[in-house]
């Protein structure tokens, strides 16, 4: 259950860190991690936590959109 509840926890790192990206017109890269550690009494491996890491990166112009191929087109009138 350990597991589950890092991940969980580690998720709403990504789904806040994808609503920041989101308001400054960026995109959102996450990697989460779990790490596990050995008792050193008995032994047992056991979930002693998550590490979630996030790059940003402007977003790509959507098809369509008006930023989509900016500057690169010239209006010839004949």
């Amino acid at each position: 259950m350990a597991a589950s509840a890092v991940r969980a926890h580690e998720q709403e790192h990504v789904s806040n860190n994808s609503q920041v990206a989101e308001k400054n017109g960026m995109k959102a890269h996450s990697s989460v991690a779990i790490h596990t550690a050995v008792c050193p009494e008995c032994g047992r491996i056991y979930v002693s936590g998550g590490t979630t890491t996030t790059t940003y990166s402007p977003k790509e112009p959507s098809p369509g959109s008006s930023e989509e191929g900016k500057g690169n087109t010239v209006n010839v009138l004949v």
